[in-house]
């Protein structure tokens, strides 16, 4: 289940989302003479708007880019796992019917992680800087316009019946998401007004931040009071990080994805490797916390077989000896925090 929209009648460059209001932020920008960073900040706060289930001020993300200097990096600005346990912990099981395979998620306060879109936000409009006469003002601006008249898309509408369970938990989510008694099906018009209202609060200041952007006060007010982990400091110590990139290439393309802790970039280069028809490789990169991931992938199993072809997961020793080790099954919200505010979930203990 996906959706790619292309955005067209564009001056210079390319863009492709899961939204055509996503993509339109992003077009409109550019064609305005915006650069790519002010282009995916527009389309990520676009994206808020039109894709609620799939982005929002509450969560994060990654960005893999190319810089004009040839260097290519990651940022990471993903949600952290909270430092602190709460002995109580608001978690509720529900169950998702994707048709052929039903599967149990967790929501409730207890299972929220701390929110690193605000610092990516911040992080892409210090990279896009203002040397075009672009202001943060501006690009929040385009993103609304964009969202104007939004309807549910068929896509949407599926996605809706598959985590029903989540949209109708609470009375705000069913007061959004089933204003009726029944969910939004496609083609209904969709606008979540407070959060509108948020980034034209944000906009209207004219002091080019982004601060507020994650309702810090008002979640710990939540998190507080309804059986939530995360406090005051999760949000103060939060940083995003920046990457090397883990990349695959063969003779005719290279291609740079997300790194570790996070597996999505290596299984995606994996795919790549396996679909391809030549001998390609997955390049060693170093990583931020002494990460790295090297190996060979060949195109066929048989090819894989022979040659023992594969991915492995080194942590650096002290002196430069890499020790390899099995890939570790990484809690998602768990970043490279210190390892004195690291923490992971077993059962019911926080291990440190």
């Amino acid at each position: 289940m996906s959706s790619l929209y292309k955005a067209r009648d564009l001056q210079a460059g390319a863009v492709a989302a899961g939204h055509r209001v996503t993509a339109d932020a992003a077009a409109r920008v550019l064609n305005q003479g915006g650069n790519a960073f002010q282009a995916v900040l527009t389309a990520l706060i676009a994206a808020c708007l039109a894709e609620p289930v799939f982005a929002s001020p509450g969560g994060g993300g990654f960005m893999t880019a190319r810089h004009r200097n040839g260097t290519t990096d990651v940022l990471d600005f993903f949600v952290d796992l909270p430092s602190h346990k709460q002995t109580d912990p608001d978690i509720v099981e529900i169950e998702a019917d994707f048709g052929s395979v039903r599967q149990c998620f967790h929501i409730g306060t207890g299972t929220s992680a701390v929110p690193g879109m605000e610092a990516g936000l911040a992080a892409l409009a210090a990279l896009g800087g203002k040397g075009n006469g672009i202001s943060l003002q501006t690009l929040i601006s385009t993103a609304l316009a964009s969202a104007e008249g939004l309807t549910i898309s068929p896509l949407q509408a599926r996605l809706f019946e598959i985590v029903k369970p989540i949209l109708t938990a609470s009375d705000p989510a069913r007061a959004l998401f089933a204003p009726n008694g029944a969910l939004l099906a496609s083609g209904d018009p969709f606008d979540n007004k407070d959060l509108r209202a948020l980034f034209q609060q944000i906009a209207s200041r004219g002091d080019g931040l982004l601060q507020g952007i994650s309702c810090p006060e008002a979640m710990l007010a939540q998190q507080s009071g309804q059986g939530g982990h995360i406090r005051a400091d999760d949000f103060s110590d939060y940083t995003e990080l920046t990457r090397d990139p883990v990349q695959w290439q063969n003779i005719t393309a290279r291609v740079f994805s997300n790194a570790l802790p996070a597996m999505g970039g290596v299984l995606a280069l994996a795919m790549l490797s396996a679909g391809d028809k030549v001998r390609s490789v997955v390049r060693p990169c170093r990583q931020s916390r002494g990460y790295c991931c090297s190996g060979r992938l060949l195109a066929t199993g048989a090819q894989r077989q022979r040659s023992g072809g594969g991915v492995s997961c080194y942590r650096q020793r002290a002196g430069g000896e890499q020790r390899p080790r099995q890939f570790q099954r990484h809690h998602p919200y768990q970043r490279n925090r210190p390892a004195r505010q690291r923490g992971r979930r077993d059962g019911d203990q926080w291990r440190r």
